[in-house]
């Protein structure tokens, strides 16, 4: 391998990551990820160049550059996922390297190039806020269940939003001693031990949850405080990092404690959580290209995976919720995971998390169209897309578990009673636009759905917390009262609720046998009890609407009168009854009081002279008739 001549410094790259480099051409660092190895002194001299740092060769160029390049953008520097764009941060700290790139070369530098930083931000001193002392791990020997409760997490909880790749669940499994009991002799080693430490712990809490939950004789009271105590240390430990670092570890982590929130606790703790992760994503600005720009190719990647899992979670969660979406499309120019990069972690097309991605899209497209009267999204084009995501995923979903595979569908229905189900107030008494909005899609939705749980249910996979189960079920029933209210389709309505409420009672009779007092799903009959006051308005509207047509009188009539009827060509048939009672088609004449028939070229001169007057039929014509209503002729008429 060929030296360089002159004293080794670091390479480009180097540099800029802050790394130790061998100097070598290329230097070990590059050589280890395959990439391109840059010396400042191979580039040309010139004031028009692009720093360094953020040249990058064709070699090494995975993701796009950003559209609409403006001059600012070359002020951007990422130090520690930290974004500076501020110009006076930046220009200093260039002007000492490049003099001493340009001046210096070889030789001694009589200065030292400051650190990009926000100098001066405030006029803090004498005393400091002191950092608090990370928590203890939990007592608990995990020794015989944490293999068993990792794999449970990244087999049956992961694929669905992928948070974590899978060299985690090799990571955690290996090392839980390291983990679970985090030291560091530095700050910063600290802090990178306690935060994989935080995120075993969360991955414990959320199996953990699962696990006791899906027992026949249901969790056990002491696990269930053993999960809680897993969520509260890694929560603390995040949040203490979170108040000074911005890592994709700490974004991961606060993913998974949205995750847990949501199958666990209330919609303002799922929003608060999820906003942090919004707000260090932003910060971090992992929404554009710029961000990754000088990172290596497997980090590029791993913020792409943990950037469009956060989006997937927030158009989700937000169109759940009924709050817009944090997210605006038009702002990320970040591109999804490529081919070259999914084979990686696992996100071929038939996987849930790209599945997911898809649902995350159309989420944010159903919002769009709900709250913005833009032309260029109409209610029949988000349509015509749902239609065809559900084709998709009838098609692509065949290799996933039944769970994952279930909540998947769960999801995409939930996406779309959203669109349609604003027709439904037409039937409880608002008027509503609806074209483009379709009943019919949502009783088959509806349909699905049940379908879905019933076979759940069967398979015993019903008792799984995930958190679309009893608002899937509650939902179908609430739209079945509805479209009986509105007479619309009521036996299909009807079975669909009775089907709902079934399943609804059934996870609210589950107990704990440890304690039979305590509920399993108490929220199971919450939701009987509302479906069951829907029930109760409709028996009150429909007896008294009873009542008052009852109170109408109205007089007896002989069906004869139904039985009257006209001719084709104008006459009146008077109907007559056959020997068995039925009436006979028979027609016959009345007009005179004759009942015998008339002609046939009589009966369309009647109609000719009724419709035009009469007197224009001549003798020819006449003939003309003669000669087709002839006895050789009827038979055509």
């Amino acid at each position: 391998m060929a030296k360089r001549s002159r004293a080794p410094i670091a390479c480009d790259r180097c540099r800029s990551m802050k790394v130790k480099c061998t100097g070598e051409i290329p230097c070990a660092r590059c050589k280890k990820f395959n990439i391109a190895c840059s010396f400042a002194a191979d580039e040309p001299n010139s004031t028009m160049a692009l720093p360094k740092r953020l040249a990058t060769s064709k070699q090494d160029t995975i993701v796009p550059e950003e559209k609409n390049t403006s001059l600012n953008e070359y002020f951007y520097h990422n130090s520690q996922w930290r974004m500076y764009g501020r110009c006076q941060a930046v220009l200093l700290p260039e002007l000492c390297n490049t003099s001493a790139k340009e001046h210096f070369e070889g030789q001694t530098v009589p200065f030292k190039a400051p650190r990009i930083q926000c100098y001066g931000w405030n006029m803090s001193g004498v005393h400091y806020l002191q950092r608090e002392e990370f928590p203890k791990p939990p007592d608990h020997d995990f020794t015989d269940t944490h293999e068993h409760l990792v794999k449970y997490f990244f087999e049956e909880i992961n694929p669905l939003f992928n948070v974590l790749s899978h060299d985690y669940q090799t990571l955690f499994i290996s090392s839980f001693d390291r983990f679970s009991s985090p030291k560091g002799h530095t700050a910063t080693q600290k802090n990178i031990a306690n935060l994989h430490s935080s995120l075993l712990y969360l991955v414990l809490a959320i199996s953990l949850r699962f696990t006791e939950f899906q027992k026949s004789d249901g969790p056990q009271l002491e696990a269930l405080r053993l999960e809680t105590e897993c969520f509260s240390y890694a929560h603390q430990v995040l949040q203490m990092i979170s108040f000074e670092y911005f890592a994709l570890e700490a974004l991961q982590s606060w993913l998974l404690v949205v995750l847990y929130l949501r199958i666990t606790y209330s919609q303002r703790s799922l929003l608060h959580a999820l906003d942090r992760a919004n707000c260090m994503a932003r910060n971090m600005e992992l929404h554009t290209v710029r961000a990754t720009r000088t990172k290596e190719p497997p980090v590029r990647t791993k913020a792409r995976m943990v950037f469009w899992s956060l989006y997937s979670m927030d158009q989700i969660f937000s169109i759940q919720i009924g709050r817009p979406p944090f997210w605006r499309n038009d702002d990320i120019t970040l591109p999804f995971l490529d081919q070259t990069e999914v084979s990686k972690f696992d996100l071929q097309p038939g996987n849930a998390y790209y599945a997911i991605h898809k649902l995350a899209i159309l989420a944010n497209q159903v919002q769009t169209v709900r709250s913005s009267s833009s032309e260029e999204i109409s209610i029949f084009s988000v349509g015509k897309s749902i239609e065809e995501l559900h084709t998709w995923l009838q098609e692509s979903l065949s290799g996933l578990s039944p769970i994952i595979k279930a909540q998947v569908l769960l999801h995409f229905h939930d996406i779309l009673f959203c669109f349609h189900s604003p027709v439904l107030f037409n039937y409880v008494g608002k008027s509503y636009y609806w074209d483009g909005y379709s009943v019919d899609r949502i009783l088959a939705g509806m349909e699905e759905v049940v379908d879905i749980f019933v076979k759940l249910q069967v398979n015993n996979l019903l008792v799984r917390p995930w958190y679309h189960n009893l608002a899937m079920l509650f939902c179908a029933g609430s739209f079945a009262l509805a479209i009986v209210n509105g007479g619309n389709q009521t036996v299909r309505a009807t079975k669909i609720f009775r089907s709902s409420l079934d399943l609804l009672r059934f996870l609210g009779s589950l107990r704990v046998s440890q304690a039979p007092e305590i509920v399993r799903f108490p929220m199971a009959n919450e939701c009987v009890w509302a479906l069951s006051q829907g029930i109760n308005c409709l028996k009150a509207r429909f007896e008294k609407e009873l009542n008052v047509f009852s109170s109408i009188d109205v007089e007896k009539h002989s069906d004869d009168v139904n039985s009257h009827r006209f001719g084709n060509i104008g006459e009146y048939l008077q109907p007559r009854e056959t020997s068995n009672g039925e009436v006979s088609d028979d027609k016959k004449d009345i007009d005179n009081g004759n009942s015998a028939p008339i002609s046939s070229q009589e009966r369309v001169q009647d109609m000719f002279s009724n419709i035009t007057g009469a007197s224009w039929m001549n003798e020819e014509i006449g003939m003309f008739f003669d000669d087709i209503f002839s006895a050789d002729n009827l038979d055509i008429i």
